[in-house]
């Protein structure tokens, strides 16, 4: 359905361009500071370790002619030519009093001598061009007093109170090092496209939008949504102990509002959550990814404790944002998995199903249905809090309207009961098999390789009872 007031469409767009633009500046600061700041200060410490091995070395070897020192800085550049471009020790003066591989023709840089002797700095770090490439310099004390420190006529005697000791210059080749910020590098990287890729969705959208309006170029938009939606969905459900979880998602040929998240929070809960977002395409996408954020922020906050107040909040915000063909059916619980106590609000959500075995071996079943009406569409709802304690072998069975509207030939619906036949017949066993039994049948039920509508199933089994 097409909303008759555009303007809040194309101010949609433009938010989400300028977010995407703050966002892709924030992750150019934080690049150049990685690359910038924290590689010099990786090198920095890189510079201390190779200093502090020479201070070792000098005291083991007795190190304390000129001569001796030069050996020392020559080993140290052979044993690692991939890092050092050079070493060279001076005294306070900065004069140079040994030097091994290729240290420039001038003398240190008396501004970074005088910061380490007055303990302004504990190391100057700079970059320099070289004709091998850049290198990394690092002037820092070297706390051993060789015999080559002892002053010599025409020296100036250190300011009083100022303890002796020597000044290293280390010239660090950075490609010889390993890179320790690959994997923020990559985040940084993915959270670029991200960026782009959200930008490059308004601009889409933006021009793309009158004709959206017509009814063109329908498809190349709910192809959109699919993918914003399938990146806010879980890769796969967590391991958590006493837990089995098991999850399927198949969208349909048009894209759905189908939502669901499954995830451990601070507070010791597991978080189930299943929804469906009126309408199709990108709104719909949209809608479902303000519902994502919200959950998980309202999950990292107050959890379980403050659930209901959660869902009144969500159906606040959604009524205020979107328009009111924009609601969403919302099923979202927390099961603590040591006390099994399962704390849960149904927001006009399809009732999911709780599956317990008699001593009989006949299977009992409760629908849970406490809650409140669809979030989103009326405003000032307070939601009520379902609560149930789930035993070991339980089954709780989660799913979106496409599972139970799949029909047959002869439009009989697959149904609530076509879900209930399936897992009574199930044996125990892992839920990731149950769930893909249901599907199955569902499938074998309509006698079609797809569904009308997006399908989505959360199965969760009590596996064993707490520690």
């Amino acid at each position: 359905m097409v909303r008759p007031h555009s303007g809040w469409f194309r101010l949609s767009f433009a938010v989400g361009f300028a977010l995407g633009v703050v966002l892709l500046g924030r992750i150019y600061i934080t690049y150049r500071y990685v690359a910038g700041d924290l590689a010099l200060d990786h090198l920095a410490m890189a510079a201390g370790l190779h200093v502090s091995r020479l201070e070792e070395r000098a005291r083991l070897d007795r190190t304390g002619t000129e001569a001796d020192a030069q050996n020392l800085l020559e080993a140290a550049v052979q044993e690692q030519p991939e890092q050092l471009a050079w070493l060279r020790v001076a005294d306070q003066t900065g004069r140079v009093r040994a030097a091994a591989g290729r240290p420039p023709d001038e003398p240190l840089d008396l501004g970074a001598v005088e910061d380490i002797i007055s303990f302004r700095q504990q190391a100057v770090t700079r970059l320099r061009s070289t004709g091998s490439g850049t290198v990394v310099v690092v002037v820092m004390p070297f706390r051993y007093r060789l015999a080559v420190d002892r002053l010599t006529p025409g020296d100036q005697e250190t300011p009083s109170g100022v303890p002796r000791f020597m000044i290293a210059e280390l010239g660090l080749r950075p490609e010889g090092f390993t890179n320790p910020f690959v994997a923020l590098r990559r985040s940084l990287a993915l959270s670029t496209l991200a960026a782009l890729a959200l930008m490059a969705a308004m601009v889409v959208g933006a021009l793309r939008f009158p004709a959206y309006l017509r009814g063109r170029h329908l498809e190349q938009q709910l192809s959109l949504a699919r993918r914003v939606q399938r990146g806010l969905l879980p890769d796969q459900p967590p391991v958590t102990a006493g837990l089995d979880v098991a999850a399927t998602f198949e969208p349909a040929e048009q894209v759905g509002g189908d939502y669901y998240d499954v995830f451990p929070t601070r507070h010791g809960d597991v978080a189930l959550v299943l929804g469906d977002v009126s309408g199709k395409g990108l709104p719909a996408a949209l809608v479902m990814g303000l519902v994502h954020g919200a959950v998980r922020t309202a999950a990292e906050a107050g959890g379980a404790a403050t659930l209901g107040e959660s869902v009144t909040d969500l159906n606040g915000l959604l009524h205020a944002r979107t328009s009111e063909e924009r609601f969403v059916s919302l099923f979202w619980g927390y099961l603590n998995p040591s006390t099994r106590r399962f704390r849960y609000v149904n927001a006009g959500h399809l009732p999911p199903l709780l599956f317990r075995r008699r001593p009989s071996g006949d299977w009992e079943t409760w629908r849970l249905d406490t809650g409140g009406p669809v979030v989103g569409l009326l405003p000032g709802v307070a939601y009520a809090q379902g609560e149930c304690m789930l035993e070991v072998g339980d089954r709780l069975v989660l799913y979106s309207d496409g599972l139970l509207e799949a029909t047959d030939s002869r439009d009989v619906e697959f149904g609530e009961q076509g879900v209930v036949h399936v897992v009574e017949a199930e044996p125990d066993g892992p839920v990731a098999v149950l769930c893909d039994e249901i599907v199955r049948q569902a499938r074998a039920f309509t006698g079609q390789r797809s569904f009308r509508d997006d399908l989505t199933v959360l199965v969760v089994r009590v596996a064993s009872a707490p520690a």
